[in-house]
């Protein structure tokens, strides 16, 4: 089997809306996803290049390479985290072609 890790990265600000966790949570294979901030947290300024800024972590594995490409993409397009302005806080994601 194959296993990953998707580590999602925030800009330092205040959450204002996390999306997706739930539905993540349901994908099977999908085997946990730990928050490390709520809405209505903040990461700090201090916090770039840390693991402070680890926002959301999840745990999958997949049968096949391709299938586990295809269970990332999907939690990538699933997760979403906002400012209380509505600005997106993620940062890039991995770009699973070059796996």
């Amino acid at each position: 089997k194959f296993g990953f890790n998707i580590t999602f990265l925030a800009k330092p600000g205040k959450i204002g809306k996390i999306v997706g966790v739930e539905e993540v949570k349901a994908l099977d294979n999908i085997i946990d996803v730990v928050k490390a901030y709520d809405e209505g947290g903040v990461v700090p300024n201090d916090a770039l290049g840390t693991l402070q800024q680890v926002v959301i972590r999840v745990f999958g594995v997949a049968d096949t390479k391709n299938e586990m490409i295809d269970l990332m993409n999907k939690v990538h397009d699933l997760i979403g985290v906002y400012s209380e302005n509505g600005e997106e806080m993620l940062l890039e994601v991995l770009d699973t072609t070059t796996i």
